[in-house]
């Protein structure tokens, strides 16, 4: 097997291309990117532009379903302020207040900001308050209650 241009490996006979597939880390390392991304407040039409791709491609991305290239890691690092290394941990690095948020837990806007208020509010009694009422609200919708 050799190496054509396309960084992609083919037979000696000019052959089948053989594409590497994504994996769960692929997943993992997309979810990351959107939790980041959320927390920032950017866009993905932002960040495809401070990477030079689509907004397309960084959807893909966030989805598990393009591998992102090692060039490229970097930027994405980079563009979000944090490590390399933090793109692959399962926890992504909360932005301003250092805390640590599931990036599993970030799906989208609304969670970012629900979840900017509710570090805001000091009082721990009106903080207990908020988390009961959501969670009873969860328990309506058919959602199962979390363990403490």
């Amino acid at each position: 097997m050799e190496m054509a241009k396309s960084g992609k490996l083919s037979g000696a006979g000019g052959g089948r291309v053989r594409q590497r597939l994504p994996t769960g880390a692929d997943a993992e390392v997309g979810a990351a990117i959107r939790s980041l991304r959320l927390m920032r407040g950017m866009s993905q039409v932002k960040l495809a532009e401070k990477l030079g791709v689509t907004f397309q491609q960084v959807q893909k991305y966030e989805k598990g379903a393009n591998r992102i290239g090692a060039g490229r890691l970097p930027l994405v690092a980079k563009t979000l302020g944090v490590s390399i290394g933090d793109l692959f941990k399962e926890q992504a690095a909360a932005s301003d207040n250092g805390g640590a948020v599931p990036a599993k837990l970030v799906t989208d806007s609304a969670t970012v900001r629900l979840l900017i208020a509710y570090t805001t509010i000091e009082d721990r009694a009106i903080r207990r308050n908020i988390s009961e009422l959501v969670e009873r609200i969860a328990e309506t919708t058919g959602r199962k209650k979390p363990r403490r």
